[in-house]
């Protein structure tokens, strides 16, 4: 048994063109909502992932942008090409639609359902 953990990948940059503009945005930003994320808020380029931790906690991590107190995004300091941005998590409320996310214990499988990957077919 291995000890990666669970991982669904519901959108990153390569899944985020077969979604922009479908029914599986929709779908994508209700779920959002339903477990207390902003879906204006998430970047659309960096995974949005669910997890089941080693201890059983399952969680969403998902990238936000930053905003300054006044409520704009700004530029992140490090890199001046991209807006600030940074990961969180929060425990998962809701389960992603069975008809569209499948999940795959040890691996990973995108959102589309392609095959699973393990981690020596990912090197």
């Amino acid at each position: 048994m291995t000890d990666t953990p669970e991982r669904i990948v519901l959108n990153d940059a390569d899944v985020w063109p077969t979604v922009a503009g479908t029914p599986r945005q929709q779908q994508l930003c209700d779920w959002l909502a339903a477990n207390g994320i902003d879906p204006n808020e998430v970047t659309v380029h960096d995974p949005l992932t669910v997890e089941t931790l080693p201890d059983g906690q399952r969680i969403i991590r998902h990238t936000v942008y930053l905003r300054t107190t006044d409520g704009h995004r700004y530029v992140d300091p490090n890199d001046p090409n991209q807006a600030a941005r940074e990961e969180r998590t929060v425990p998962l409320l809701v389960e992603p639609p069975e008809e569209t996310w499948r999940r795959v214990a040890g691996g990973i499988i995108d959102a589309a359902g392609d095959k699973p990957t393990n981690d020596e077919e990912q090197r």
